[in-house]
């Protein structure tokens, strides 16, 4: 069977293609993610797709690691809101198990006429019960209700993240889709409390895309002054820093406070020792983008940073990042998650 040259095998597997300007599912599994069911074809018969051709003669696999068996994997960071919530529903069910506990040795004693009956405790028992329940139940409700608002808003991110991520490999022959990373940052709800500005502002990832996940999360806290991603938000403009010297250099090595000094402020990009230790070897290029509100007239929402791993086999290294391709994509990317993050911003 000859496959059409703009077809790409789907990546959840099932041996069918989708078009190029589709995404990267074929319509069955498009339509059976929507239900989040599974499709009934084999998702482990990958032979033939295996042997579609991918772009410049290359076969998906050694194109990419299908990217679609890694949407699943991508979940949302949980929101404080939400976890706030389910903990007023823990401690109202942990006094819930108390109260009961009480009431229940209160009729005891009743009973065997230790305590005389009190029909104004009795009263404010069920009055106490009661209200109980009703944060149990209320509690729950709202904390589901904003688990499924996030969750689907996360997914959202991820879908806009890939697509971007799928745009770049495809235009470059020597950029891998498994080497390419996608994350979005807004500003702390404390940092919005405190009313921060510039370099002060801290800054928190709501998405992550990552097909191989590797590298792993630094642990970094981000704010205003660190690196590409605090740029952005300082200058409101895109921002491109080329750390492939730079993790050539100080990747391997481990830092000292000496050996840190020695290195240019510049080059430092705003990090302490531990960060840029645990960040030196991990990324070859950074491309951040700004994300406006489009209906607010320059109201930033967040930051929208796309990454390539390093790898000590580009040799000689060319950048990708900063092309004009690159922004125009990233710029569209970052227009796709201002759309999403509005109402979380607005409610």
């Amino acid at each position: 069977m000859s496959w059409p040259s703009h077809a790409y095998a789907c990546a959840r597997g099932c041996a069918r293609v989708y078009d190029i300007f589709e995404p990267p599912f074929c319509r069955e599994c498009r339509v059976a993610d929507e239900f989040d069911q599974v499709p009934t074809t084999n998702r482990k018969s990958r032979s033939a797709a295996a042997r579609l051709p991918g772009r410049r003669g290359r076969t998906n696999e050694e194109t990419s690691r299908d990217p679609a068996d890694y949407a699943g994997k991508h979940r949302p960071i949980p929101m404080i809101s939400r976890v706030t919530w389910m903990r007023i529903v823990a401690w109202a069910r942990a006094g819930a198990a108390i109260w009961a506990g009480l009431i229940a040795a209160l009729f005891v004693l009743q009973s065997v006429d230790v305590l005389p009956a009190a029909p104004k405790v009795e009263a404010w028992v069920w009055g106490m019960s009661l209200a109980i329940i009703a944060v149990d139940n209320v509690g729950t409700l709202i904390s589901r209700r904003i688990h499924t608002r996030r969750s689907e808003r996360g997914r959202q991110l991820e879908r806009a993240a890939m697509s971007l991520a799928i745009l770049v490999a495809r235009s470059w022959a020597d950029v891998r889709f498994e080497h390419l990373g996608v994350s979005v940052f807004v500003e702390t709800r404390w940092s919005k409390i405190r009313r921060l500005s510039g370099s002060e502002v801290r800054l928190r990832r709501v998405s992550r895309f990552r097909p191989a996940e590797f590298p792993q999360q630094s642990g970094i806290s981000w704010s205003g002054e660190k690196g590409a991603v605090g740029e952005c938000w300082r200058t409101k403009k895109h921002s491109y820093v080329n750390w492939q010297a730079v993790a050539k250099k100080w990747g391997d090595l481990d830092l000292t406070e000496e050996d840190f000094e020695k290195i240019a402020i510049k080059t430092r990009a705003g990090f302490s020792r531990t960060d840029f230790s645990a960040i030196a070897g991990k990324y070859s290029e950074v491309h951040a983008e700004p994300i406006w509100h489009g209906k607010k007239e320059r109201e930033l929402l967040g930051v929208l940073s796309i990454d390539r791993v390093f790898s000590a086999e580009d040799d000689p290294f060319i950048s990708r990042l900063d092309s004009q391709g690159t922004r125009e994509a990233a710029a569209g990317a970052a227009s796709a998650a201002a759309a999403i993050l509005r109402p979380i911003n607005e409610s």
